[in-house]
């Protein structure tokens, strides 16, 4: 199964870290504040748009943070719901081996939107904050 995996990817991210890390601890909590809510806004956003049949996809959907907050993952976790590869790729038409039809499943790309915003809203927030050391 395919991993899904949300990244923002952003230049002049080690200069920024070190200017960070030169400045005093409010500038550090800005940064991990900034990350906090747009990885969990991500992960809310997803979940309103996942399928709900049963809501594993949807519960299973959550975010991880490291290196003391500075590193955030939003995904579903592949234990909770193995099925998740289903919705992002979709199926072909299925068939049972007696030829009874199964059905298929429909790409929905619920990462992707709540991806898209929070991207541009994240870049925007750290351009605010540490405007000179940040080119996006």
């Amino acid at each position: 199964m395919s991993n899904i995996r949300f990244t923002v990817n952003v230049d002049g991210v080690e200069r920024t870290i070190a200017n960070i890390n030169r400045f005093d601890i409010e500038a550090t909590l800005k940064a991990k504040a900034i990350i906090r809510k747009n990885a969990l806004g991500v992960g809310r956003d997803s979940r309103k748009v996942a399928p709900r049949k049963t809501g594993k996809l949807s519960k299973a959907i959550s975010t991880k943070f490291y290196i003391n907050g500075m590193y955030a993952v939003t995904g579903p976790n592949h234990k909770k719901a193995p099925h998740r590869a289903f919705f992002v790729h979709g199926t072909k038409d299925r068939f049972r081996k007696n030829g009874g039809f199964t059905g298929r499943v429909n790409e929905i790309r619920y990462m992707e939107s709540a991806e898209q915003k929070y991207k541009q809203r994240f870049e925007q927030e750290i351009k605010q904050t540490f405007d000179k050391d940040v080119e996006v």
